[in-house]
């Protein structure tokens, strides 16, 4: 009975010691899924930063060539207006010119024709006067109509001049940026050629970094996996040497217990034996003394 608590109390005891090693390894794995959670996360967070960093530096180039295309894009537009309201003003100059001379024939032609009326001879006096007053107004306004559109021909015509001397250069100063068939000039199409290039290459330098972030990562948590394999492998080698070391202490217990027991029943079977002899030397010695008392009595 004795031994079967001392075995069992040595049983609990190996118990307590499983459950604090469990504890222990409970608190190694534990400290190490905390470390490979802040080592993944801040290499995420890293990586995230780079990215952004990376994006952020694409958008401020694409923003430079997208500015650089719209004021050249601006500029070509403006050169486009500027032409057409040149050759708009020159045809309106031409239209002007050709109205004028048509209304200087008509006024010359009037004029004729009221100086033929006025050579010809009246019967009052009344008319005649009243022709002179006309034939002078007219006269007047003739000459300040002839002086206005002298003034005015000769304004349209230095507009005119200026205006051709204008579109000349312009056309001198433009003809190697817009084509006359009002396509895109060189500069714009090798902006939009430079930004197709540069959207790629942004694209290629994503990618290109996003695969070096993924290799990185990878190898982190391989890493990460090798070291709690590790550990679990150590802790699984460290559970089963204290199981082992427990079974053979249960097994060495026991046979100490056996042997014991064997030890104490060959005590008590010699105890037994000697006290059987001992009973059986008493009983023989009782009767040797009982017939010699009855033998010989006194």
């Amino acid at each position: 009975m004795n031994h079967q608590k001392a075995l069992d109390k040595r049983l609990l005891d190996h118990q307590r010691e499983l459950q604090l090693l469990e504890l222990h390894q409970f608190k190694e794995k534990a400290d190490l899924e905390e470390k490979t959670f802040e080592e993944i996360q801040s290499l995420k967070i890293t990586q995230s930063c780079r990215i952004l960093e990376t994006q952020s530096q694409h958008v401020d180039e694409m923003h430079i060539e997208k500015d650089r295309l719209y004021e050249v894009g601006q500029k070509f537009k403006l050169s486009k207006l500027e032409i057409k309201h040149i050759k708009e003003l020159k045809q309106m100059t031409e239209t002007h010119r050709s109205q004028t001379r048509q209304m200087r024939i008509q006024f010359q032609q009037m004029m004729k024709q009221r100086k033929l009326k006025h050579n010809q001879p009246d019967t009052t006096s009344f008319k005649n006067e009243t022709t002179s007053r006309e034939g002078k107004q007219i006269k007047r306004n003739f000459i300040s109509q002839s002086s206005s559109e002298d003034s005015l021909n000769q304004d349209h015509d230095d507009c005119r001049i200026t205006n051709l001397d204008t579109l000349q250069e312009y056309d001198k100063e433009v003809a190697s940026v817009i084509p006359e068939d009002s396509t895109p000039p060189p500069e714009i199409v090798a902006l939009h050629e430079s930004i197709r290039k540069l959207a790629s290459r942004q694209c290629d330098d994503i990618e290109t970094l996003q695969r070096s972030q993924k290799s990185e990562y990878d190898s982190v948590v391989l890493f990460w996996e090798d070291k709690a394999r590790e550990l679990e492998i150590s802790q699984t080698i460290e559970m089963e040497s204290m199981k082992q070391s427990h079974t053979r202490e249960c097994a060495e217990i026991k046979v100490n217990h056996d042997r014991e027991i064997k030890m104490a029943a060959a005590v008590h079977d010699t105890e037994m034996k000697m006290l059987l002899e001992r009973r059986l030397l008493s009983s023989v010695l009782n009767t040797v003394v009982d017939a010699i008392i009855t033998i010989d009595p006194i």
